[in-house]
């Protein structure tokens, strides 16, 4: 579930980052320094957010595959290995 919230993060990062860019050219646009300077500090707010969502991401993602193979693999193992099944194939 933390991985589907953060990738929904993502986008939501993504969306701003084009509002911004919308604001940040029409600031450059007008020659208003004040804004110009307020639109970089916001710029720097949105990246540090996305790089913080998209590690976050791929970090639990990561987890959830290993996890998933760990519990995969102890599966059939078992069941290959219940009641000597491998012997069967000799």
């Amino acid at each position: 579930m933390a991985v589907i919230v953060l990738n929904l993060g993502n986008v939501y990062i993504g969306v701003r980052i084009n509002q911004w860019n919308r604001a940040f050219y029409n600031a450059l646009q007008m020659f208003d320094a004040m804004e110009l300077l307020r639109q970089v500090g916001i710029f720097g707010i949105l990246v540090m957010f996305a790089v913080l969502i998209s590690v976050s991401a791929l970090y639990l993602s990561q987890l959830l595959q290993i996890r998933w193979r760990r519990w995969l693999t102890k599966r059939y193992l078992a069941a290959w290995l219940a009641d000597r099944a491998y012997t069967s194939y000799s």
